[in-house]
């Protein structure tokens, strides 16, 4: 087994990584960097209803920051900088 836990955080987008349970939870994904761990989608212990933004694989430890985290709470995409320029030129 891989050891990443003295290795520095990495800064990922949740939608851009692979749901490991599709069927079974929309937050827990794979882990990029080893392929086999899972990122379990960490939650705040006093109120599991807020998602963290810090997560760590439960095979190698890297630990990850979501940089869409808001997007993972509200269950919606952010609206892109193009789609934005978009509507105002409309």
């Amino acid at each position: 087994m891989e050891d990443n836990t003295d290795k520095p955080v990495m800064r990922v987008r949740h939608s851009d990584l692979t749901l490991a349970a599709p069927e079974q939870s929309r937050f827990k994904t794979v882990c990029p960097v080893c392929t086999m761990g899972v990122l379990p989608v960490r939650r705040n212990p006093e109120h599991v209803e807020i998602i963290l933004e810090t997560d760590m694989c439960l095979n190698c430890g890297q630990q990850f920051i979501y940089v869409d985290i808001e997007e993972v709470r509200t269950g919606r995409k952010a609206p892109s900088k193009l789609s934005n320029i978009r509507k105002l030129k409309l």
